[in-house]
């Protein structure tokens, strides 16, 4: 056997983990079944087929004699393309190779993501549950204050509240629950999604964009929910809602 050490070639986070401050191209490490490799090349991070690893450190090591059973062809489309037959069609009259199976890189990555998928759509159905839940209980509180305030209320416009007073009324009293529903629920959700971050592939979202969208959504529906209490609140009639109990 020979002493010379085998060849690799290093991706940038195993050259920022092992050597920060130096030129990798040249150094050795050790490799479990190779000994010493020597580096001889340095290339940009690449996703090593699941898309949930990212900045792995990795070093691509010679295949030598030994090829895999089953090759990989991957191809890039250009304009248009190409389907399973004609595909067929144009690699099996090589002569060289049967093809086994034909899948794009969407199917390819999908694989991989349907444990994150399924967390995803769990989720949304539980989130529309707990809105749905959250509008009803809303509506159900408001319209039983506007109910178990008449008689305030009606003093109120026998002593010249206007209908517009009534319903700024009923609507800060809304606005202040929401506010104090925001102030719980943004820094719960900001927890919650850096516990559950482990779990998902990164995904390019802004945060505190979702989380701006999140609360005008609130805020609108809150202010849809409230809309008939405080219009049934600023209708009341005066005689009636003195003879209230």
């Amino acid at each position: 056997m020979s002493s010379r050490p085998s060849v690799a070639i290093a991706n940038r986070s195993l050259v920022d983990r092992f050597f920060p401050r130096v030129n990798a191209v040249g150094r050795s490490l050790s490799v479990g079944g190779r000994g010493e490799v020597s580096i001889v090349g340095v290339v940009a991070d690449a996703t090593p087929g699941d898309p949930r690893i990212q900045d792995a450190p990795m070093l691509y090591l010679p295949l030598g004699p030994a090829l895999p059973a089953a090759p990989t062809l991957l191809v890039r489309l250009g304009s248009g393309s190409l389907t399973e037959a004609s595909l067929r069609d144009i690699i099996e009259p090589l002569g060289r190779h049967q093809v086994l199976r034909v899948s794009s890189m969407n199917k390819q990555v999908g694989s991989f993501l349907v444990q994150e998928r399924l967390i995803m759509s769990t989720s949304s159905l539980f989130a529309l549950l707990a809105l749905l839940v959250s509008i009803a209980g809303l509506y159900a509180a408001i319209a039983q204050n506007v109910i178990r305030r008449t008689r305030e209320i009606g003093v109120r416009i026998a002593v010249g509240a206007t209908p517009t007073a009534v319903r700024s009324l009923v609507l800060s009293e809304v606005a202040w629950i929401v506010a104090i529903g925001l102030a719980l629920g943004v820094p719960t959700a900001l927890a919650g999604a850096h516990a559950a971050r482990p779990l998902v592939s990164d995904v390019p979202v802004n945060a505190s964009i979702v989380l701006a969208l999140t609360a005008l959504g609130i805020v609108g529906i809150a202010t849809v929910v409230s809309a008939r209490p405080a219009a049934r609140a600023a209708r009341t009639n005066v005689s009636s809602a003195l003879r209230a109990e």
